[in-house]
C-alpha cells in the first residue's frame, strides 16, 4: 500500500508542477506560484494512491503512474465542481 501512496503523491506532484508549467502567459511570465494549490495537487494524488491499493491494482509503476496522475486530473475537477457548485454556497449562506 505504501507503494501505491508514493506512486501517487509522485502523481500528484508531476500534476501539479505541469499545471503550474501550463499557466505561461502570452509574455512569457508564469502566475504566482499558490503552494496551497500546488499541495492540494500533492495530497490529490496520495488519496489516488490509498484508491488504487485499497482496489488492489497491480500494474506496473509506469502504468500505475499514469493511471493516478489521470485520477489526480479527475478528482481535482470533481473537488472544483463540487466547492463552485455546492459548499461555497453553503457557506456564504451560513455567513
Amino acid at each position: 500500500m505504501f507503494e501505491h501512496i508514493l506512486i501517487g503523491l509522485y502523481a500528484g506532484l508531476a500534476y501539479g508542477t505541469t499545471g503550474y508549467l501550463k499557466s505561461l502567459k502570452k509574455d512569457g511570465s508564469f502566475e504566482k506560484f499558490d503552494p496551497y494549490k500546488f499541495l492540494q495537487s500533492i495530497i490529490v494524488g496520495g488519496v489516488s494512491g490509498v484508491i488504487s491499493a485499497y482496489m488492489g491494482w497491480t500494474l506496473e509503476a509506469a502504468q500505475e503512474f499514469v493511471l493516478n496522475t489521470g485520477m489526480v486530473a479527475l478528482i481535482e475537477n470533481v473537488k472544483k465542481f463540487l466547492w463552485r457548485k455546492f459548499f461555497k454556497k453553503l457557506i456564504e449562506f451560513f455567513q
